[in-house]
């Protein structure tokens, strides 16, 4: 007999009771969004609401290292997921915010990356650390400044960057990296983080998407977009 990872009722052998397990059945996203000015495609699982943004929340904040175990264990058996990673030589975690880190949180890109790197094989290669310092993402910054400090394109890393973990007979070929991250809310920090890279193909995936309306009108074919939670 188990226990919800959230509620903490009973769940039999799943990782969720049947109350929260039904919430998720409206969550399912599995959208093909664009990042802000590029081209480049990005995958997100789920909506980043209800019983979703809860099990974030709690591994992120409360350290319910459960609830992140749950999370990964729902998605790493999707197909898109697999399919876009199998295109993929490196796995690389988004940076987490210095905010977070101050507040001692656990950081779920990085966990989400380590088991992508156990289920399909794959290196895993940290960001660059000055990277953090120079995005500012702390959570007091308003999203105005946020979006200020993308807004200089330098290409700071090229694909040395990654080539330590490709095989010998594969360093001629195109260098494919997936970034991922936890959550999708404006995608300037995946665009950034692709930006200043030189020589390097990225792919992007998120467990969630909190992308707003007004950024996606038209992007995501026949399916909805997500209208912006407030409480996000």
């Amino acid at each position: 007999m188990g226990f919800c990872v959230l509620c903490l009722k009973s769940s039999g052998r799943s990782d969720f009771c049947p109350s929260c397990e039904k919430d998720w059945a409206s969550l399912h996203w599995n959208g093909m969004g664009q990042l802000p000015q590029r081209s480049d495609p990005i995958l997100s699982s789920y909506a980043y609401r209800g019983v979703c943004r809860s099990s974030i929340l709690a591994f992120k904040s409360k350290g319910f290292r459960r609830a992140g175990s749950a999370l990964v264990r729902r998605v790493l058996g999707q197909e898109d997921l697999s399919e876009l990673v199998r295109q993929c030589q490196i796995i690389m975690p988004a940076p987490s915010s210095l905010w977070s880190r101050w507040h001692g949180g656990l950081d779920l890109a990085v966990f989400l990356a380590d088991n992508l790197s156990a289920e399909y094989d794959r290196p895993v290669q940290a960001p660059p650390f000055s990277l953090g310092f120079r995005w500012r993402k702390q959570a007091l910054r308003s999203r105005s400044q946020r979006r200020r400090v993308f807004s200089q394109r330098q290409k700071l890393y090229d694909a040395s960057y990654f080539r330590q973990l490709v095989p010998a007979h594969q360093r001629s070929e195109p260098l494919q990296v997936l970034i991922v991250d936890d959550v999708v809310t404006t995608g300037h920090t995946l665009a950034g983080l692709a930006d200043v890279f030189e020589a390097v193909n990225f792919k992007f995936y998120t467990l969630a998407s909190a992308l707003r309306l007004s950024e996606n009108v038209g992007r995501f074919g026949s399916e909805r977009p997500i209208e912006k939670d407030s409480s996000c």
